[in-house]
């Protein structure tokens, strides 16, 4: 397992978003640093899940965007959003003692799946489910 740390703002399955130069791979942890916006563009069904996937704040927060077209994340343990999800049509599977963690709002702007399997569980004072 490495830490895969983004470089910039681009898409997930191209090296230059990422620190080192490559993509995320199955069972790495996945940090997306604050200013940075990562579009989700991969289908990662197959992986057996990330290990973690970690969305920073502060001044300008970290996005990971799922548009129209984007793909599949897959998340063994957790994921801590301090930035910004914005998801339309796109698929989150949490899966085993996975965490969906976040401090403040988490708007869906278009219909989406979160699905939580196992231990899995939101994290959250309030949910609204529309």
């Amino acid at each position: 397992m490495a830490t895969i740390t983004s470089n910039s703002s681009g898409n997930w399955a191209t090296g230059a978003t990422w620190v080192g130069g490559v993509a995320p791979a199955d069972g790495d942890a996945v940090v997306i640093a604050a200013a940075h916006e990562v579009i989700m563009n991969a289908d990662l069904s197959a992986y057996t899940g990330l290990f973690d996937v970690t969305v920073n704040g502060g001044a300008t927060p970290g996005e990971l965007i799922f548009t129209g077209a984007s793909g599949h994340l897959k998340i063994r343990t957790g994921y801590k959003l301090q930035g910004t999800l914005d998801t339309n049509r796109g698929r989150l599977l949490a899966n085993s003692d996975g965490v969906w963690g976040n401090t403040g709002a988490l708007p869906n702007t278009y219909d989406a799946a979160i699905d939580l399997q196992g231990t899995a569980y939101i994290d959250a004072t309030n949910l609204d489910i529309r």
